[in-house]
């Protein structure tokens, strides 16, 4: 299978783009490893509960930071 340049070009520098900015946008997490009342209790935080995938694999509850700005 031959991958065409004008498509793995664009694809290299938004990559290289999206490596290079991260540092930039982390901060900090605060929320992780939280237990369930101090995750909720925190604004900038959300509680997410354990989940199975269809395949079949298991996540268990966790913390993590709210995509949404907190107030």
């Amino acid at each position: 299978m031959r991958i065409n340049a004008l498509v793995l070009v664009p694809v290299l520098a938004m990559s290289s783009l999206a490596v290079l900015t991260l540092p930039v946008l982390a901060e900090p997490i605060a929320c992780k490893g939280l237990a369930e009342q101090a995750c909720k209790a925190n604004p900038g935080c959300t509680f997410v509960k354990g989940y199975a995938t269809m395949g079949g694999t298991t996540t268990k509850d966790y913390c993590r930071r709210s995509m949404k700005k907190a107030k």
